[in-house]
């Protein structure tokens, strides 16, 4: 006689995948930057401010004209050993900033050319907060 049964330990059960776990954070990682920049109603730069708070306050503020010291502060929290492609970059400008403006900040964050050619490269992903409205 032929008796047919289930094999032992072999169970149809679908489990949740495990949570990530919060562990130590990887030191290689570059921290978010962002960069907020303030118009005049005539539409000039008035004001930068690298990684400022929800609120509006805080961070550090450069005023309508310190693109070098933005690109210093970036290439400090970039730092050496060329973090460019896990550095990433937010501009969020007002809604009536002059083109002109966000090039110079785009310019600011991405590198450098120095005198004798060589590109030393900071950030390689910019993005774009929506726009705030007119």
């Amino acid at each position: 006689m032929l008796k047919i049964t289930t094999q032992e330990g072999d169970f149809n059960i679908k489990m949740p995948l495990a949570a990530p776990r919060a562990g130590t954070p990887d030191p290689n990682q570059v921290p978010p930057i962002k960069v907020r920049l303030l118009a005049t109603p005539s539409g000039s730069c008035f004001n930068i401010v690298l990684n400022p708070r929800d609120d509006g306050g805080g961070g550090i503020s450069f005023g309508n004209n310190g693109w070098k010291e933005l690109r210093k502060k970036v290439a400090e929290t970039v730092g050496p050993g060329s973090q460019a492609s896990a550095a990433e970059v937010t501009i969020d400008a007002d809604y009536n900033l002059h083109y002109e403006n966000v090039i110079k900040c785009i310019t600011a964050v991405s590198g450098e050319k120095s005198p004798d050619g060589h590109i030393t490269k900071l950030v390689e992903k910019i993005k774009f907060a929506p726009p705030r409205g007119p």
